[in-house]
């Protein structure tokens, strides 16, 4: 007696192949001005994190993942090309990313926002949001706080940069631990400075920033937890809105999780005012 087929319902029939994509594959993708990697980044994420992302060859639609933060545990959505297909793309990252061994997948809506409804039939969980401030360095307060001795950190000073990992990684939630390779990467770029803040000789705490011409942004401020309470962290937020203005900004941004009460009120009490419009999510599907 033969045996027939499996059935397949209208939808898997009607759905594109989706096949793993490869630095071969880049020539076929449909790249334009709206893509955010272009062809070599693009080449780079597929060589350094292969077997993650993913193609449509019919419609040219594509998933590009590549690691967050400079750690191969967190994969990230680099870019989503696709419309009427993207939650199959997002489906074909998510398994891909299980199957190697990552712990999430995460996508942002920073350049594009889509209804919380896609990310649902995706498959994907609000997993943070994202709040921003601002703050005119005119206004910039007065500040009193403990003695701290603020240094420079470069590349080549490897002790230091590995007490701001450790420092980093005690402050912050795992998700938003930067990796000792993050941290590397971060130094090199030439409009960035990473300052570090002593207190009788040990790391107490530290701040990055990045300077664009007249307007400055505050990548990350973080105290030693055993220090907390202690006047530390204004002191730091005081330190690096004077740097910003030293170097010629005249307003700086800054963004932390919107469950992170204590640094809003450090922020708020500060006088950076909110900026919602600059606010962003962060989706994606914890795999253990």
């Amino acid at each position: 007696m033969p045996v027939s087929a499996p059935r397949r319902d209208r939808a898997d029939a009607e759905r594109p192949e989706l096949l793993t994509m490869t630095p071969d594959n880049i020539p076929d993708l449909h790249l334009g001005w709206r893509n955010r990697c272009g062809p070599e980044e693009m080449h780079r994420v597929l060589c350094s994190y292969p077997g993650r992302s993913v193609w449509l060859p019919a419609t040219r639609e594509f998933g590009l993942v590549g690691p967050w933060r400079h750690r191969d545990e967190i994969a990230a959505v680099r870019e989503l090309s696709a419309s009427r297909n993207a939650a199959a793309v997002v489906e074909g990252l998510t398994e891909r990313a299980r199957d190697s061994g990552a712990t999430v997948l995460l996508t942002m809506e920073i350049d594009e926002t889509r209804r919380p409804a896609f990310y649902e039939r995706a498959g994907l969980d609000l997993l943070e949001t994202v709040i921003t401030y601002e703050l005119g360095t005119a206004s910039t307060p007065p500040t009193k706080g403990p003695p701290l001795t603020f240094q420079r950190v470069s590349t080549s000073d490897k002790a230091t940069v590995a007490d701001v990992v450790a420092l980093d990684h005690a402050a912050f939630p795992w998700l938003w631990w930067n990796s000792a390779l993050e941290f590397q990467n971060y130094l090199t770029a030439p409009e960035v400075e990473l300052w570090v803040g002593r207190v009788d000789g040990v790391v107490a705490a530290y701040i990055g920033v990045t300077i664009y011409h007249h307007w400055g942004h505050l990548d990350r401020i973080a105290v030693d937890p055993a220090r907390q309470g202690n006047g530390l962290g204004v002191a730091s937020l005081a330190f690096a809105v004077r740097l910003l203005a030293q170097r010629g900004a005249r307003r700086v941004g800054l963004s932390t999780q919107g469950n992170n009460v204590r640094s809003q009120c450090l922020y708020e009490r500060f006088g950076f005012q909110r900026v919602a419009s600059n606010d962003y999510r962060l989706y994606g599907v914890w795999f253990r």
